[in-house]
């Protein structure tokens, strides 16, 4: 079955493991979570850390949702001056998603970001799914 029309979708952040050193040494790392292009929220960010941990929760809303959305979790460095430098992404088609009737805890590879010189080898772990009003409906990837 198909994310439930009217359905909140649920992102819980955990943690990603596996980041590529940035300066230093180590990163600075954070998530920004984005329904297609657009940026909706951010994870804190954890300093000096190449396996962090979030315990974040996004909601997102039902009139910004849809099954033809695809979820885009970014990792990115932040750089004390200047531009901060993606680390590596991944795309989730919210099509793709099936009703579980609980949260479905899942690591994703990340893919290379443009313009990185070297290759991802890291993941993130998060629980995606989809609630109702009075019941817990959760969706699996």
């Amino acid at each position: 079955m198909a994310l439930t029309p009217g359905a909140s979708l649920v992102v819980k952040m955990m943690k990603a493991e596996g980041l590529m050193a940035m300066s230093h040494g180590t990163a600075s790392p954070y998530l920004r979570v984005a329904l297609d292009d657009v940026k909706h929220h951010t994870t804190h960010h954890v300093k000096h850390s190449l396996a962090p941990s979030w315990p974040d929760e996004f909601v997102f809303k039902p009139a910004t949702v849809s099954k033809s959305h695809k979820l885009v979790l970014t990792v990115e460095h932040d750089v004390t001056l200047g531009l901060d430098k993606k680390m590596g992404f991944v795309e989730i088609a919210l099509a793709a998603m099936d009703q579980s009737g609980g949260l479905v805890e899942t690591w994703y590879s990340l893919e290379k970001a443009p313009g990185m010189k070297h290759q991802v080898q890291c993941a993130v772990y998060t629980a995606l799914g989809c609630s109702h009003s009075a019941r817990s409906l959760l969706c699996t990837h």
